[in-house]
């Protein structure tokens, strides 16, 4: 048995994948609702039986436990393979499988351990670090946090990262890849981070990809020096990626199925400290569309506990319709005092207890924060808070929610609920009419709607191809009634063009030859098969697959017969109009 295969037999894909997402089990199978898209009907399908999975939603993507850890932690296939292969004790032949970005990227991050080592020794056990351990006491971080966040100090020095890395074998211009020093006109090297405390930011395997370094002394150079300063972009880093403290926080965050957001590192590394270890710092105050998907792997319940001034209220604003894209419960912390969440805690963490347990739903918050900011006892103070909230609104198609939130505002501006109905309805109006006009909308939708359908029935047609025991009847209609261009996918069609070729021996040899002989490029329409669902009890499955070859061709005809009506060949188009009108009378009486 090759690499490959061993790792397979080593590691049950349902065991793998339902450490990153709940499965429920579904008959044989198992599903979840897809990671990597938003959606509240379970579509993502695995197979124990076959070691495979599938999303029939809008993805539309599947395979193996190599394809799934690629897309989930967004890898190459060599990177995929290592990692497998070492959870899996299984050992590569030194040159099989070789992938130069897996390697540099392996290279990038072992050079920012040894980084991360130098920090945290100079932190911990240096005498150099004794303003930083100061600093972090002054901030209430006690020594078994410092360590747990691997917190480190990068001292005065121009060059005393680059002489210890250089010293471990490593070129400047490895170092300088890392992101680790600083490159000058006349080709000399410098340390990027110098005098200050060193916070590690890891991927949520705990590798380390960067680093964020913050000043201790604010005055230093007038205030002109940046209070944080990060590693650049990188191969391995990506701020827009990054979430400090997921690596810490990922299995707390999956277990409560909820997230609290936060600004930066000491309001994440104290949140922990006091016990709210789901908590993450979103580096500054952008919450990205790469950050949400990463977080909605983990939960679908957002908490913010940004800061309380003007930028921080702006940041939970910015992040409402991005996350309403991939249907968040979103709640907010409101800290009242105007001061970070590391302040609170340090100097009252029974009254951030309390905000906590005080939390609001997100458009609660908005309600009121807007409306602290108008006199409401006028028309005009009014208007402005229900125009603020309008577009927010906009965003909930939820019935229950839209007619809560609806009331609470009607209540909060001494306005009828009909008249904020109203003004809702022309600001949709206006909003689509800026996008697109309304028919070509339309259009879209129903064209989307009909994909779905046919999608479905040919789905259902490659269950009942590899799960029934009628595979010589299904293959032999499916000839006589189908022609290439009523396929909707064409490597269906070249499936069953190749499984027809075996009509003359038994079902079971049917897909015996099938498993022996398919293509690589056919595999995931097979596999498809024996991820969809059957209905179960006492099936007459000849007169099940008869219906459902039917209405395909009743949906490819109708798509025909749209085209053929563009057209002046009213001859064809009555031909087709008489083929549909007799399929759909088979199908009435079946």
């Amino acid at each position: 048995m090759d690499a490959l295969g061993e790792i397979k037999k080593r590691i049950d894909i349902v065991e793998f994948i339902n450490k990153h997402v709940p499965l429920q089990k579904a008959g044989r199978n198992f599903k979840a609702p897809c990671p990597f898209h938003s959606e509240k009907t379970p579509s993502f399908v695995v197979s124990p039986d076959r070691q495979i999975w599938h999303c029939f939603g809008a993805c539309n993507e599947g395979g193996d436990i190599f394809k799934f850890l690629m897309k989930w932690e967004n890898l190459t296939f060599g990177e995929a393979l290592k990692i497998l292969a070492q959870e899996a004790g299984v050992k590569l032949e030194k040159g099989s499988f070789v992938d130069n970005d897996w390697d540099q990227k392996q290279k990038l991050i072992t050079i920012n351990q040894y980084a991360a080592d130098f920090y945290q020794f100079l932190l911990e056990k240096h005498r150099l670090g004794n303003k930083a351990r100061q600093y972090l006491d002054s901030r209430g971080v006690n020594n078994k946090t410092a360590k747990y966040f691997y917190l480190g100090y990068a001292p005065k020095s121009w060059d005393s990262l680059l002489k210890f890395l250089t010293k471990k074998g490593y070129t400047a211009l490895e170092i300088l890849a890392a992101g680790l020093i600083i490159k000058t006109q006349g080709n000399r090297f410098y340390d990027r981070f110098r005098s200050r405390l060193m916070f590690p930011l890891t991927d949520l395997r705990g590798n380390i990809l960067g680093f964020s370094g913050r000043v201790m002394d604010e005055t230093t150079k007038g205030g002109q020096e940046m209070k944080y300063m990060n590693t650049p972009e990188t191969a391995i880093y990506h701020k827009r990626e990054n979430l400090f403290g997921l690596h810490q926080g990922h299995k707390d965050i999956r277990e409560q199925n909820e997230i609290m957001l936060v600004e930066g590192e000491f309001d994440a590394i104290l949140a922990h400290q006091f016990g709210y270890k789901q908590t993450v710092a979103i580096k500054g105050s952008a919450l990205t569309q790469d950050h949400l998907r990463l977080i909605k792997r983990l939960t679908n319940r957002i908490v913010f506990a940004l800061d309380m001034d003007q930028a921080g209220q702006e940041a939970i604003r910015r992040s409402i319709e991005e996350a309403e894209k991939f249907d968040f419960q979103m709640h907010v912390v409101n800290l009242k005092s105007g001061k970070d969440p590391a302040d609170v805690l340090q100097s009252k963490a029974d009254d951030f207890a309390q905000f906590y347990k005080d939390k609001q739903t997100i458009y609660e918050y908005l309600i009121d924060s807007y409306s602290l900011k108008q006199d409401l006892s006028t028309v005009y103070g009014q208007k402005a808070v229900i125009e603020a909230i309008i577009p927010y609104l906009a965003n909930i198609y939820n019935p229950i929610l839209f007619d809560h939130y609806l009331r609470l505002l009607s209540e909060k501006t001494n306005t009828p609920g009909e008249t904020i109905k109203r003004a809702l309805f022309d600001y949709r109006r206006k909003q689509k009419q800026g996008k697109k006009d309304q028919s070509g909308f339309a259009t879209t939708r129903e064209s989307d709607k009909k994909k779905n359908v046919e999608e479905t029935l040919e789905n259902y047609l490659l269950a009942l191809l590899v799960q029934t025991s009628e595979q010589v009847y299904l293959l032999k209609k499916a000839g006589q009634e189908l022609s290439e261009n009523d396929y909707y996918s064409p490597s269906t069609y070249k499936l069953f063009k190749l499984a027809q070729s075996y009509t003359e021996t038994t079902p079971k040899e049917i897909l015996e030859q099938l498993n022996q002989n398919l293509p690589d490029e056919l595999m995931d329409s097979y596999n498809r098969g024996f991820l969809y669902d059957l209905p179960t009890g006492d099936i007459d499955w000849k007169k099940e697959i008869t219906k459902n070859i039917l209405k395909i061709k009743k949906y490819s005809l109708k798509k025909q017969i749209q085209e053929l009506m563009k057209s002046e060949n009213e001859t064809a188009l009555k031909l087709k109009l008489k083929e549909l009108t007799k399929v759909e009378k088979t199908l009435s009486i079946i």
